[in-house]
C-alpha cells in the first residue's frame, strides 16, 4: 500500500497494490476503512493515531499513514 498527499485540494490519496497473483482479497476492507478516513478528513497522523490490531492486513494503513511524512 502507498499513501502520499495529493498535490490538490490536501486529499490523501492511496494505492493498493496487488501481490504476484494479482489480487488483492481483503482489498474492500482496507478499501472500507480508508474510505472512513478520507470521509472524515483524517490527516495522516490522524490516521497514526488510531488503533489498529497487531498482526493484521489493517496495520499496513497505520504503517503507510505514519510514512507520509517522512523525510527520504
Amino acid at each position: 500500500m502507498l499513501a502520499h498527499k495529493a498535490e490538490e485540494e490536501a486529499v490523501a490519496a492511496v494505492e493498493i497494490m496487488a501481490g504476484q497473483a494479482g489480487t488483492c482479497a481483503d482489498a474492500g476492507t482496507l478499501i472500507a476503512e480508508l474510505t472512513a478516513y478520507m470521509e472524515f478528513r483524517a490527516a495522516s497522523e490522524d490516521i497514526a493515531r488510531t488503533c489498529h490490531a497487531h498482526p493484521t492486513l489493517s496495520e499496513a494503513i497505520k504503517e503507510a499513514a505514519l510514512s507520509v511524512d517522512k523525510d527520504d
